[in-house]
C-alpha cells in the first residue's frame, strides 16, 4: 500500500546493464538529481535517487534471468506483489512472474 513517504521503484531489465551502471546522466531525463546511492541485491543492481523536487525513485537494473530465478527473493516477492503496474514487457518477463507468484499465494 502506497504512504505518503513512498518510494517508486522501476525495473529495467536489459541484455547489458553496465550502461545503466556505468553512468547517471540517464537518471537527469527524470528530474534534477540531488544524490544517488548504489544498493546491490545479487542479479538485481539497484540506483536509488532522490530527485531535489523530492521524489525517490529506485531504479533496479537487472537481466532477463532475474525474473525467472527461482525461488523468487523475498525482496523481489514483496516489490512484485505489492501492486507492480507493468509499463512495457516485450517479452511478458514480469507477466510472468506476477503469474508465478499468484499461483504460490494461499487463498484468502
Amino acid at each position: 500500500m502506497a504512504r505518503s513517504d513512498s518510494d517508486i521503484d522501476v525495473i529495467v531489465i536489459v541484455d547489458d546493464p553496465v550502461p545503466y551502471l556505468g553512468t547517471s546522466a540517464w537518471l537527469e531525463s527524470f528530474g534534477h538529481v540531488h544524490s544517488i546511492a548504489n544498493e546491490d541485491w545479487g542479479l538485481l543492481q539497484s540506483r536509488r535517487v532522490y530527485y531535489i523536487h523530492g521524489m525517490e525513485v529506485e531504479f533496479g537494473i537487472t537481466v532477463r534471468s532475474w525474473a525467472g530465478t527461482e525461488p523468487v527473493n523475498p525482496g523481489t516477492k514483496e516489490v512484485v506483489s505489492g501492486g507492480m503496474r507493468i509499463l512495457y514487457d516485450r517479452e511478458t518477463l514480469l507477466q510472468s512472474l506476477l503469474k508465478k507468484l499468484q499461483q504460490t499465494q494461499p487463498p484468502s
